[in-house]
């Protein structure tokens, strides 16, 4: 995968969750977008399953989870990884 397309992949899926955030989201992304000591994250948990968006600042120091999508867990046990699934064979 590409840097090109992995970056559009994480902007398209974190201006999707923008739009279920509410007032007072927004402005934590706003906050986290503009000031020096602070950040956006996109956060992956493979073993959770889920994506989170958060907002983070270094003064104070505060992380907010602004975000969070359930996903199908992701188990790398050879190196590659592989969705898990409850298909039974």
């Amino acid at each position: 995968m590409t840097d090109e397309i992995l970056t559009s992949a994480i902007a398209e899926w974190v201006n999707a969750a923008v739009l279920h955030l509410g007032q007072e989201q927004l402005a934590a992304v706003r906050v986290a977008l503009k000031e020096p000591d602070a950040d956006l994250h996109v956060e992956v948990r493979l073993r959770e399953g889920s994506v989170l968006l958060v907002a983070t600042s270094s003064e104070p120091v505060l992380q907010c989870v602004l975000f969070r999508q359930e996903v199908l867990p992701v188990r790398p046990d050879d190196g590659f990884g592989h969705a898990e699934t409850t298909a039974q064979h």
